[in-house]
């Protein structure tokens, strides 16, 4: 048995839940405390930014992808801040994150390749930043600090080198570099993919500086800051990303902006 309900005029209010959009509605609980006004407009805001992350995946999987590249390297400064140690994190954060990169990739084969080819092309940089870094290890003007890295992974005083990296190469360097193969596209319109990784590598070089020089033991726990290791690092970066920048070149690899990569809708069903 039902019970009709009162006749008469419904607010304005009413209407604009009713004809709101689904999964407006759905979320209308979460707001229980908010006036109905904000309710609404919380849910439709909400909504319309599900709905943009759906749709649009020619910009959210890049940023995806972006974010889970700079997971090594936020790692590595958290624990020169001595905030998070590199043994602690990386199994929490660093391998997960690449876990999730390979499901990503799996799942929108589209945007797995290009990762895959840049992650490649990433390699290539870190291989000739080491190249450039040889001479002046050899001649002692630049000690090797990467063995250390190895030894915060191992949370041990002794170093290790082939740890070291290893982390260097695959997470740090090829992280990073995934990081630009995979955003550029998102900014490319009208700028060098060439002058923009070179840009690229004098920003993560500016950032490796600040750490070093803010972090209370920064400069013990990697190298110390000279004019030459300055100027030694910095032609590094740049060798990383002039690198990457003219391969992506050479190869034509994202280097124009993502085609639009809307997903249809759902149908609407109705219940007869």
């Amino acid at each position: 048995m039902f019970t009709s309900l009162p006749s008469g005029p419904v607010s304005t209010r009413s209407r604009t839940l009713a004809d709101a959009p689904i999964s407006s509605r759905r979320m209308a609980p979460a707001f229980a405390g908010a006036p109905v006004s904000e309710r609404d407009e919380l849910a439709a805001l909400l909504s319309a930014l599900l709905s943009l992350v759906q749709q649009r995946r020619d910009i959210w999987i890049p940023l995806a992808f972006g974010a889970i590249g700079f997971t090594p390297i936020v790692c590595l400064s958290l624990a020169i801040f001595e905030i998070a140690p590199l043994h602690v994190s990386t199994p929490a954060v660093v391998l997960p994150s690449f876990i999730a990169a390979i499901a990503l990739g799996v799942r929108f084969p589209r945007y797995g390749r290009i990762a895959a080819k840049g992650y490649l092309i990433s390699l290539a940089g870190v291989l000739l930043y080491d190249a450039e870094r040889a001479p002046w290890m050899l001649t002692g003007a630049w000690s090797d600090f990467v063995p250390r890295i190895g030894a915060f992974l191992l949370d041990r005083e002794q170093e290790h080198a082939a740890l070291g990296y290893a982390w260097r190469w695959l997470g740090n360097g090829g992280g990073m570099g995934i990081t630009f193969v995979m955003v550029y596209p998102l900014l490319s319109r009208r700028r060098n993919v060439v002058h923009s990784a070179l840009v690229y590598g004098v920003f993560i070089w500016l950032c490796m500086i600040v750490t070093l020089l803010v972090a209370p033991r920064g400069e013990e726990m990697l190298f110390e800051l000279t004019p030459k290791t300055l100027a030694f690092s910095l032609l590094g970066h740049l060798v990383f990303g002039g690198t990457i920048g003219a391969l992506m070149r050479w190869t034509g690899l994202n280097v124009r902006p993502y085609a639009a990569d809307r997903r249809a809708p759902a149908p609407i069903s109705v219940r007869k």
